[in-house]
């Protein structure tokens, strides 16, 4: 199944495309046969163009092939009606309207029935699978199109969904979701967190908070757009400014030291353009899927199943996307809020600490928010390092205020995928209680 176009917020103000577009028309009596009032080849291209051309061209991995332009003057009406492209020397077409507004509608090939309609006007561009699907044009205004060529792979970017992704609108404006979220940015730099190691490329650095909690407005539209319950309090903004350009080819892990990660990964883009690669392995080795998304996209994928990558596009702009989990179809545990630990949960744990002359160093600021099962309010690990050797502990809070000290799965699981063999387990009464590594 294919879309028959896609649409993009992108700054075209800046290239100024009417007045070129009035000074190329001063130069032209009338349209050409084709009926273009404007029309350039890749041989005669203007240089007021070359950085739109050059843009466009990292966006779609392409080289642009043609750039003309329609006059959709008051009273003008489109002689070709709802039509389908032969496409001779394009696979596809980029629109602009940079003065005026125009309707684009999608036509049933049949009945020729209107099927969807979308406006075209100021900073959006659409991507038009011309070649494929039956569409029209009307309104007042200028049409500016630019050819993507017959190598361009129209099949892969308009699928509807990726072997292994969704994609998604997302059900709300994006505009006012970016500004919603930059007035919860902290102030507090202590409040943001930085990577800049892998899977982040040598160089590069990420700056993340986490929503504390996330508004139920936004969790209402990111679970109407992906059909996904979201898992309370980690999502967070994801902000690579504009110091990072990619990711290497990873998978995440299904466990971490802290506890079980839900495999569903929805990255909501707020603005910026980004490549995302799904491969066979780490090397690289065989691209499987691909996608290019931008603002107000969004992407759902099992980023612990699938090895996977990206690159931004236009690698001097802001790139921000909100990072959202689920459990698909999984039994979701039950989750204990951020809120509550120091409420209800911390001093269970500070008291069996106290009781049991437990002598661990503790992170009381780290807690496990995610339980195991329905019968686990909460939980935190406590990592000793001896020498070489690791000590994971992990100490569980119950319903009914008493704890146990039990070694869960999870952290063999997270060792062997950060490349650490067990050496040793200790038990008490049949109970691993901890595993060194």
């Amino acid at each position: 199944m294919y879309d028959w176009c896609r649409t993009y917020k992108y700054d075209i103000e800046r290239f100024d495309l009417a007045t070129f577009i009035d000074q190329s028309k001063a130069n032209e009596t009338e349209p050409n046969s084709v009926g273009w009032y404007l029309y350039e080849d890749k041989k005669d291209f203007s240089k007021q163009t070359e950085l739109l051309r050059h843009e466009l061209g990292l966006m779609f991995d392409s080289e642009i092939r043609y750039m003309g332009v329609w006059d959709y003057y008051p009273g003008f009406v489109d002689s070709l009606g709802p039509h389908i492209d032969r496409g001779d020397i394009e696979n596809a077409v980029v629109f602009m309207c940079p003065r005026g507004e125009l309707i684009v509608t999608l036509h049933d090939p049949e009945t020729k029935q209107v099927l969807e309609t979308k406006k075209l006007s100021g900073n959006n561009i659409m991507v038009l699978y011309h070649t494929k699907f039956m569409h029209h044009i009307e309104g007042v205004g200028d049409l500016v199109v630019f050819g993507l060529p017959q190598d361009f792979d129209a099949e892969m970017f308009f699928r509807a969904d990726g072997k292994y992704f969704k994609r998604h609108t997302i059900d709300y404006d994006v505009d006012k979701l970016l500004n919603e979220v930059m007035e919860l940015y902290p102030s507090d730099p202590d409040k943001i967190t930085t990577f800049n190691y892998f899977p982040m490329s040598e160089g590069h650095t990420e700056y993340t908070f986490t929503f504390d909690p996330l508004p139920d407005h936004m969790r209402d539209a990111i679970e109407r757009t992906t059909g996904e319950k979201l898992v309370p309090g980690i999502t967070y903004l994801s902000d690579f400014r504009n110091t990072a350009t990619s990711l290497d080819i990873h998978k995440d892990p299904r466990w971490n030291a802290l506890g079980p990660i839900p495999p569903l990964l929805s990255m909501v883009c707020l603005d910026g353009y980004t490549r995302f690669y799904v491969w066979t392995g780490r090397n690289g080795t065989k691209l499987l899927d691909m996608c290019l998304y931008g603002p107000g996209d969004v992407i759902t994928f099992d980023h612990t199943e699938v090895f996977h990558s990206a690159d931004s596009v236009l690698k001097d702009r802001r790139k921000r996307n909100m990072q959202c989990y689920s459990y698909g179809n999984e039994a979701v545990p039950f989750v204990v809020q951020y809120n509550d630990w120091y409420k209800k949960y911390r001093p269970w744990v500070e008291q069996f600490v106290e009781e049991n002359n437990i002598t661990d160093s503790i992170d009381w600021e780290q807690p496990i928010f995610t339980a195991y099962d329905n019968y686990v309010l909460a939980s935190i690990s406590i990592i000793d390092i001896e020498g070489d050797i690791g000590y994971v502990r992990t100490y569980d809070a119950h319903k009914d205020n008493t704890f146990e000290i039990a070694m869960r799965p999870h952290v063999i699981d997270w060792a062997e995928d950060n490349g650490l063999k067990p050496m040793v387990k200790r038990e008490h009464d049949g109970t691993v209680v901890d595993y060194a590594l």
